[in-house]
C-alpha cells in the first residue's frame, strides 16, 4: 500500500490528534538537529508512539481493571462475559485465581446459585456456565413475573 516507510509514518502521523501529535511535530518541521530516526523507520515510529503515549504497565492496567471489574445486578452475564474475558487473556493469572476473581465479582443473585447443589465447580469453565446457566433462569424468572 504504501511505497516506502516514511509515507507510512505521515499517513499514522495524520491521525494523530492534541498531545501526540505535538509530541511529533518538531522532528516533522525539522526544529531538531538531527532528523529523528522514527521519520523513516516504522518500528522506531511505533516504538516512540508506545513509549510515550502507550499504556505505561499494561499488565498491571490489566490486573487492575480485572480486580476492580464486577458484573451489575442489572446486567446480563454474556455483556460481562464478554470484557472477563478480554482482561483474562491479557492477564498472566492463573485459571484458579480466574475463577476466583470471576465468582467474587458476580452479583449476590448469582453467587447463592453457583454455590448451590454440588457446590462452585473447580474450573473456571464450569464455574462460567454455572453462572449462565443461573442467569439465564433469573432473566427467565424476571420476564415471567412482568
Amino acid at each position: 500500500m504504501f511505497q516506502d516507510e516514511a509515507r507510512r509514518i505521515t499517513f499514522a502521523i495524520s491521525y494523530l490528534r492534541d498531545v501526540a501529535l505535538e509530541w511529533f511535530k518538531p522532528g516533522l518541521s525539522g526544529l531538531t538537529e538531527e532528523p529523528p530516526t522514527w521519520l523513516e523507520d516504522w518500528d522506531a515510529f511505533v516504538e516512540e508512539l508506545q513509549t510515550n503515549f502507550g499504556p505505561y504497565n499494561k499488565s498491571g492496567d490489566v490486573e487492575s481493571e480485572l480486580v476492580n471489574l464486577r458484573m451489575k445486578d442489572s446486567q446480563r452475564i454474556s455483556e460481562y462475559l464478554v470484557r472477563f474475558n478480554s482482561l483474562a487473556v491479557c492477564c498472566s493469572w492463573g485459571e484458579s485465581t480466574l475463577r476466583h476473581r470471576f465468582y467474587d465479582s458476580l452479583p449476590s443473585r448469582l453467587k447463592d446459585d453457583v454455590s448451590h447443589g454440588d457446590g462452585k465447580p473447580k474450573d473456571l469453565l464450569g464455574m462460567r456456565r454455572k453462572a449462565q446457566n443461573s442467569d439465564a433462569c433469573y432473566w427467565e424468572h424476571v420476564q415471567e413475573h412482568s
